[in-house]
C-alpha cells in the first residue's frame, strides 16, 4: 500500500532545489559560522557526561522501564502554576544568552489546551546584557515582555495516564521543544533543506520550526521540507490538526509540511523511500525507554543524508541519554558533541494582560511568582567524513565525546 503523505502547501518551486541549498551551506561555512552556539557549558569526556547524567537520574526511583524520576514531577522542577480565574495559567521561557525572542505559554488547563506566544526581546532584555538591571528586576520579581511575533494555538490530548494512556507521552507537550524553537531560531542553518522531526507528539516543535524556517522571506526563497513523525496515531491525528490550526502563520509559498507514520521498531521496512533523505534529524525529549535507544538512534542515523547532522535536545537528567549517547557514537560510529542550554521559566503572576499579535505596544514588565533554570542537554551528531570533523559545524568551541 503506497504511504500516506499529508501535505498542508503545494511543493517547493523546481529553482528552489536541493543544490542550491548545498552550495550556501557551503559558502556559508567560509563567510559566518554555521551556527552561533550560546554554550553555558560543555565537555569532551564521556565519562563526566555520564557522572553529570546519572547524578541527576535518581536511579533508584524511576518510573519501570524509562529514564524518568519517579519521586518527581514531568515537568522539569515542580513549581506551581499561578491560575487565573478563568483557569490560565502562564509562563515565560528564555535560553540565558543573547537570544532575540522569548516563548510565553497560556495554558488553559480546562480546555487542555495552549496558546504560545513568541516576544521578540529588546537589546535592553537580553540576558547577556541586562547587567545591574537584571538584579532589580529579580528583586522586584518582574519580568519584561516584548513585542508579540507570532502566536501557536496547540491542543492536547486529555489523558488521565501519561504513560499507559492511548496517546502516551505525546499527548502533551514538553519544554525541550520550546528549548529547540528558541535555539534554532538563533541558529537558523539548521533549518536548511530537509527536515525531519522523530517523535513530534502534538506538533509544538515542527510548528515552531516551519514558522522560523518559513516567515522569513529569505529562509523560504531557499525552499526545503519539514516532516513531522510519531509512531501514535492518535497523536499524529492531533499533530495534523494542530498544523491546519496554525497553517496561517506559513505565510510564504515554498514551503512544505508534511507528517508521517514512523514506528522505530518497524523502520526501514515500511519507509524505505525516507532513508538517507534528510539534511537535518531533530527530536525532543522521546528517549524514555530503555528499550527504543537503539531502534531511535538507528532510525534518526539512517533518515540522515551524507553531511546531515542531527539534533537532539533533552533534560539532562534522563538516565537514557548516556544510552543515547553511546548508541549514536559507539554503535553507529557517529561524531557526537555535547550543548549544555540553560533554559528559564517564570510562572506569570495573573493579571498582567498578555498582548497578542497585531497590537502595538512597549516592553513592558510582568510580575512573576517563581523562576526556574532547567539545564537542557543538546546532544549534535553526523556521520564522520576524512577530515575527522563534524558535517556543517563550526566546531572552535565544541569538542567531540571521547
Amino acid at each position: 500500500m503506497k504511504e500516506k503523505d499529508y501535505r498542508l502547501s503545494a511543493r517547493i518551486s523546481p529553482c528552489h532545489q536541493k543544490p542550491f541549498i548545498m552550495f550556501f551551506r557551503k559558502l556559508s561555512t567560509c563567510f559566518i559560522p554555521a551556527y552561533s552556539y550560546r554554550i553555558s557549558r560543555l565537555t569532551s569526556s564521556m565519562s563526566i557526561a555520564k557522572g553529570l547524567l546519572e547524578a541527576h537520574s535518581d536511579a533508584g526511583n524511576r518510573i519501570a522501564g524509562t529514564g524518568i524520576a519517579g519521586s518527581k514531577p514531568l515537568l522539569l522542577t515542580g513549581d506551581e502554576f499561578q491560575v487565573s480565574n478563568d483557569g490560565i495559567a502562564r509562563s515565560l521561557y528564555e535560553i540565558d544568552g543573547s537570544y532575540s525572542i522569548a516563548i510565553e505559554e497560556l495554558y488553559d488547563l480546562k480546555h487542555n489546551k495552549k496558546n504560545f506566544v513568541v516576544r521578540q526581546q529588546s537589546s535592553s532584555q537580553l540576558s547577556s546584557e541586562k547587567g545591574m538591571d537584571v538584579l532589580s528586576r529579580n528583586a522586584r520579581g518582574v519580568v519584561p515582555l516584548g513585542r508579540c511575533l507570532a502566536a501557536v494555538e496547540i491542543q492536547e490530548i486529555e489523558e488521565h495516564d501519561l504513560f499507559l494512556g492511548e496517546a502516551g507521552t505525546g499527548s502533551t507537550t514538553w519544554e525541550s521543544s520550546i528549548a529547540m524553537a528558541l535555539f534554532l531560531h538563533e541558529n537558523p542553518e539548521a533549518l536548511l533543506g530537509d527536515v525531519v522531526e522523530v517523535g513530534c507528539g502534538v506538533g509544538l516543535g515542527g510548528i515552531l520550526n516551519a514558522w522560523t524556517k518559513y516567515s522569513s522571506p529569505f529562509m523560504s526563497s531557499l525552499g526545503g521540507s519539514i516532516t513531522l513523525t510519531d509512531g501514535n496515531d492518535k497523536v499524529l491525528t492531533q499533530c495534523r490538526e494542530n498544523l491546519t490550526s496554525n497553517c496561517s502563520l506559513f505565510q510564504y509559498n515554498y514551503h512544505d509540511i508534511s507528517t508521517r507514520k514512523l514506528e522505530w521498531h518497524e523502520y526501514p521496512g515500511k519507509c524505505n523511500s525516507m532513508r538517507a533523505s534528510f539534511d537535518t534529524v531533530v527530536g525532543c525529549d522521546c528517549a524514555y525507554r530503555y528499550k527504543d535507544i537503539d531502534a531511535l538512534s538507528e532510525t534518526m542515523s539512517d533518515l540522515l543524508a551524507p553531511g546531515g547532522t542531527i539534533h537532539f535536545f533533552a533534560p539532562y537528567n534522563r538516565s537514557t541519554l548516556y544510552d543515547l549517547i553511546r548508541a549514536l557514537k559507539d554503535g553507529l560510529g557517529l561524531n557526537v558533541l555535547l550543548d549544555w542550554i540553560d533554559l528559564n521559566r517564570y510562572r506569570l503572576k495573573p493579571g498582567c494582560r498578555s498582548k497578542l499579535p497585531g497590537e502595538t505596544i512597549s516592553f513592558e514588565d510582568c510580575l512573576y511568582a517563581s523562576k526556574a533554570t532547567a539545564k537542557i542537554l543538546h546532544i549534535i551528531a553526523s556521520k564522520k567524513i576524512e577530515s575527522g570533523s563534524v558535517a556543517n559545524l563550526n566546531t572552535r568551541d565544541m569538542h567531540a565525546i571521547d
